[in-house]
């Protein structure tokens, strides 16, 4: 079995300070002040202690900023050098009364430590931590360590204001070169020492400031086949920590964002109570790897970051509770339901699943195979790259039963026989709010594939969706919008893609009655669907050898999935309506033209209508009424010197047509629209020709155009309106030929 990294932690004891001894006097010498300052130091277990040889200094370069009694020069910035402190600038006037040091800054640039901008109100000291830090190599150690120190003497001596996580990393893969900490409370941001008079200062979080997060990440040199020791000193501010996680990465950018991408879990604590100067030792050796399911455990409960770094088999179910986040990268392993061990049942319902999320939990880059439901979620959960797949035949592979369902790039199975005969799916979305994008797989070879309840919201943005049994997609009350680039494959013996109760909503149309849609992949079904009608969706592009005729009386709604008509012989019209026909997502190309609707309703919804070699209208309307709504309409053909005014789109005594961000293009030997004794309402779109007239109005015709581009530079004007005609509300009396 394969395992995870793990990054084991001691507390060490917490004793009490050696006692605070006189220090050296401070010596006038060239000019220029130099002051001497100690660190507190201990024994082994001491709050002091903190390199192999129980002791902290400084190194050159380092900064402090002492505060001294005066309004007007209230610090002064003192850089170490040689064993004392000396100033950067000016130095502190002979006779100022010296009020105490803070230490947390550098000289160095490429050394971020807590900011040497802190200042001293009466007795409160302010200072703040970054969230983001580069470290450089010392000689000894690393260091980040915020002290204050006070006039003890003739000197400053230096005591801890918070906790501190020492963490020993070797063996480290190559290229890490970032290490967060992560926890419940404040890290980085505003913090303030309340009185730094007493005998154990300490700095706490004030809960302000842009950067009061809960993170703090460290940035040292990318770690090589010959550099992969590490060992980093980071403040722990006082408090009750519900949880702190050390995580190591590889990006600094996905650290300091919260993301995570690379990182790998190495410690996490729970209920840390953190004092001043108490000191956290965390020891990692990458080499010694250890399967810690309570690792796992841990960061469900309490929320947190973890990554697989070995396949994993569960023995007991995991749990994200309410208010927590998890973000589990399974690193391209498996996690696996224990064969041998019982999965307890859910908490609310009889199934029995693997990961139950109340939270926010977000999954990615893996393999997820159950025994029983693979996750039930009743918060906001995602998936990125997952495949995810159980093998009960009773059970969904996901059950969402509230908040929100993501996936993207993911894969959904159940590969159980049905042996119970009932309605089983393998996604159930159940009052919730679902997205499912381009790049989805969800399949069973015995099951349905999705199920949507109790008034939920799915949205597909394409993928495909195959059953076994029953439906691709079933939906119950609720509201669906998918995509022509969503493919349903239907079950064997049943050509029911989608099966809708009545009420629910589909692609913005709520259903009045129950309503099956079906498949049609063959020119048998397809003709067939033209004499029944009905609700319908084309999955294979099929050829014509005669005319495609829906008669009065009767009504077909096919959505042609952005899948196309074509003849093998050369026909005068292709649908020929005289019923309610609406066709979504069609391409028709065609010798001539590709439909004429007779009379009833017609509705196109981002067709292409494409007449390829004869100067006829790709559409022709003779009665009843039109709407479009997106789409193109074009005429390719040549043009021919002496020929007669031909228009794309003809409309003859239609009493409504609506054509809405549409592209109406008649190339060099057409026109745009012949309106004859019709209404026209032109939305947005564009509206262009080359030949002739880009609107051509006769008999009483009514046009009305908003943000439409109309245009047609050869003809010498854009609309013809002969007398008797309305465009915009204007009458003209008499022919006109109109320009802007």
């Amino acid at each position: 079995m394969k395992k995870l990294y793990l990054l084991a932690a001691a507390l060490l004891t917490f004793a009490s300070c050696s006692n605070e001894e006189e220090i050296l006097n401070d010596i006038q010498q060239n000019d220029y002040q130099r002051i001497a300052a100690i660190i507190e130091q201990g024994a082994t277990d001491s709050r002091g202690a903190i390199d192999a040889n129980n002791t902290f200094s400084f190194f050159d370069g380092e900064v402090i900023r002492i505060f001294v009694d005066d309004p007007d020069m209230p610090s002064y910035d003192y850089k170490y050098d040689g064993g004392f402190f000396v100033p950067i600038d000016a130095e502190i006037p002979a006779g100022t009364t010296i009020l105490g040091a803070y230490y947390g800054g550098s000289s160095d640039e490429e050394v971020e430590h807590p900011y040497a901008t802190g200042s001293l109100e009466s007795n409160t000291l302010n200072i703040g931590l970054p969230q983001n830090t580069k470290f450089v190599d010392y000689p000894n150690h690393n260091v980040m360590l915020p002290l204050w120190g006070e006039l003890n003497g003739n000197g400053l001596y230096f005591k801890h204001l918070a906790g501190v996580l020492r963490v020993n990393m070797s063996n480290l893969p190559e290229d890490y070169e970032v290490l967060a900490v992560h926890s419940s409370n404040p890290m980085s941001g505003d913090f303030v020492v309340q009185d730094i008079t007493v005998d154990e200062p300490c700095m706490e979080g004030t809960g302000s400031g842009e950067n009061a997060e809960g993170l703090m990440t460290i940035q040292f040199p990318a770690t090589t086949a010959n550099t992969t020791d590490k060992t980093l000193y980071i403040p722990l501010p006082v408090g009750t920590y519900q949880n702190i996680q050390v995580l190591v990465s590889k990006d600094d950018e996905d650290c300091a964002e919260g993301n995570y991408n690379e990182a790998i879990t190495l410690a996490y604590w729970e209920n840390k109570e953190v004092e001043r100067a108490t000191i956290y030792t965390a020891n990692l050796d990458c080499n010694q790897k250890k399967n810690n399911l309570a690792l796992i455990k841990s960061v469900f409960a309490n929320g947190g970051y973890l990554t697989l770094t070995e396949d994993v088999i569960l023995d007991e179910p995991l749990t994200v509770a309410n208010g927590k986040t998890v973000k589990l990268n399974l690193n391209g392993f498996t996690l696996t339901t224990s064969g041998s061990s019982p999965i307890s049942t859910y908490a609310v319902v009889s199934e029995k699943c693997d990961i139950t999320n109340e939270g926010t939990l977000i999954i990615q880059d893996g393999t997820i195979q159950s025994e029983n439901i693979a996750i039930m979620s009743t918060g906001n959960l995602k998936l990125d790259n997952c495949d995810v797949s159980t093998s009960s035949n009773k059970d969904n592979t996901i059950k969402v039963t509230g908040g929100t369902f993501e996936a993207e790039d993911s894969k959904l199975t159940n590969t159980a026989t049905n042996s119970d005969g009932n309605e089983h799916y393998v996604l159930c979305i159940e009052n919730a709010v679902a997205k499912l994008y381009e790049s989805v797989e969800i399949r069973s070879d015995n099951m349905g594939a999705i199920y949507v309840a109790g008034n939920s919201t799915l949205s597909i943005d394409g993928g495909t969706y195959r059953a076994g049994d029953f439906y691709p997609l079933s939906i119950i009350g609720s509201t669906v919008d998918y995509t022509g680039s969503a493919t349903f494959y239907q079950a064997p013996g049943n050509n029911v893609i989608i099966n809708a109760t009545a009420g629910s909503t589909l692609n913005g149309e709520t259903l009045a009655s129950d309503t099956s849609i079906k498949c049609i992949s063959t020119l048998a079904e397809l003709q067939a669907a033209f004499s029944n009608g009905g609700i319908y969706k084309l999955v294979e592009n099929i050829s014509l050898d005669a005319p495609l005729t829906l008669a009065s009386g009767k009504s077909l709604n096919l959505d042609m999935s952005n899948g196309s008509l074509v003849t093998t012989v050369e026909l005068d019209h292709i649908i020929i309506n005289e019923g309610t026909l609406t066709l979504k997502d069609a391409v028709i190309e065609t010798a001539k033209t590709a439909i004429w609707s007779k009379s009833g309703k017609l509705t196109l919804k981002y067709c292409g209508l494409i007449t390829t070699t004869n100067r006829v209208n790709a559409l022709t309307v003779t009665g009843g009424t039109l709407m479009v709504e997106g789409g193109t309409f074009m005429n390719n053909v040549s043009p021919t010197d002496g020929e007669a005014p031909e228009y794309v789109i003809s409309l003859k005594d239609v009493t409504d047509a609506q054509i809405k961000q549409a592209e109406i293009h008649g190339n060099m030997s057409m026109g745009g629209i012949s309106v004859d004794n019709s209404v026209l309402n032109l939305i947005e779109g564009n509206c262009i020709a080359e030949k002739f007239y880009a609107i051509y109005l006769t008999n009483a015709s009514k046009l009305t155009y908003d943000m439409t581009n109309i245009s047609s530079p050869m003809a010498g004007a854009h609309i013809f309106a002969s007398e008797g005609c309305t465009v915009n509300g204007t009458l003209y009396n008499a022919d006109e030929s109109l320009m802007w």
